[in-house]
């Protein structure tokens, strides 16, 4: 396998985990996305060590992972905003 397959192969799995997570929060469950962290750290450095060639199939891919990550947090923000306090209890 490529480090280019590898990439991609790391955005899907990605793009996989948000989704999941974002349909189980809407149904009510609590889940951990801990592991796209490591994810999406692999994948930037995966994406930096490529060539302009090799990036450019990657581009749309890491475009809708980024959009999907903004999405997953705009909703847990929308939903949960009220469980926000300052760091002096207000």
């Amino acid at each position: 396998m490529t480090d280019t397959e590898h990439v991609r192969e790391e955005l899907l799995k990605a793009v996989s985990l948000l989704s999941t997570a974002d349909y189980l929060t809407k149904k009510g469950r609590l889940v951990s996305i801990a592991a796209l962290g490591g994810m999406v750290a692999d994948i930037c450095r995966g994406f930096a060590e490529a060539g302009d060639e090799e990036r450019a199939p990657l581009e749309p891919l890491l475009r809708d992972l980024m959009k999907r990550v903004d999405a997953f947090g705009a909703e847990l923000e929308r939903r949960y905003a009220f469980l926000h306090t300052t760091a002096d209890g207000e």
